[in-house]
């Protein structure tokens, strides 16, 4: 079985991105986490992101470091596809420009991501469930495997 990206993965990009002007701006807080809610499916074609498990761990580099890489798809969707190429070059500047960004989560952890490079993309589809434009990008995630907690 191929591994996946842990949960936590996922909700450290979310924020990350949800955390950058240019991405906030085209999406405001619609950003989500491996799948696009049923309600924001049901409100759509607007602007949105998907970051989801690319169904692998990434590339190895063979180090004993405490860092993973995460294999990650960025889904951009839009009302056209126009304004999914839109949404999707705000996240890619987002992601292109990372490096060594500290990610606070919710529960006061906070993780280091040091750098996300494209490795695929990027692709214009229709969703197959939502039939709306979306644009696909995948990604290699370079994340701490260490948390920093509030003291």
């Amino acid at each position: 079985m191929t591994p996946t990206v842990p949960a936590y993965a996922l909700a450290v990009l979310r924020a990350y991105l949800l955390g950058v002007g240019i991405v906030a701006a085209q999406v405001g807080e619609r950003v989500f986490g491996e799948d696009l809610p049923r309600e924001e499916a049901d409100a759509m074609p607007r602007a949105a992101v998907v970051v989801k498990s690319a169904g692998g761990s990434g590339l190895e580099d063979g180090s004993f470091a405490d860092l993973t890489r995460y294999a990650v798809d960025v889904w951009s969707y839009g009302a056209t596809p126009t304004g999914a190429h839109t949404v999707r070059r705000a996240a890619f500047g987002a992601l292109k420009a990372l490096d060594r960004a500290v990610v606070a989560l919710g529960d006061g952890s906070s993780v280091l991501l040091h750098s996300a490079t494209r490795t695929v993309g990027p692709r214009v589809i229709l969703d197959p469930e939502t039939k709306w434009p979306a644009v696909i990008e995948s990604f290699d995630l370079l994340a701490s495997d260490v948390e920093i907690t509030a003291a």
